[in-house]
């Protein structure tokens, strides 16, 4: 699987994003993706930023998302 990372990102944007992929791929076959809640760790004091990471099967694929998306 080909990761690819989208930093600040929300909710939203990532549902638009997945509706779009979900045009042209199958969820769970093609890709998947996770999306990350940022806030802030107390324990390092230091803030984490949304992000959403997507995998992809196929590298043409992943090139494709990265050429578009970042």
């Amino acid at each position: 699987m080909i990761e690819v990372v989208l930093e600040s990102t929300t909710v939203t944007e990532t549902l638009e994003i997945v509706q779009s992929l979900r045009q042209r791929l199958t969820i769970h076959e093609d890709f998947k993706y996770k999306f990350i809640q940022g806030g802030y760790n107390w324990e390092e004091s230091e803030s984490v930023p949304h992000r959403t990471i997507f995998y992809f099967k196929n590298p043409a694929d992943a090139t494709w998302f990265s050429l578009t998306y970042l």
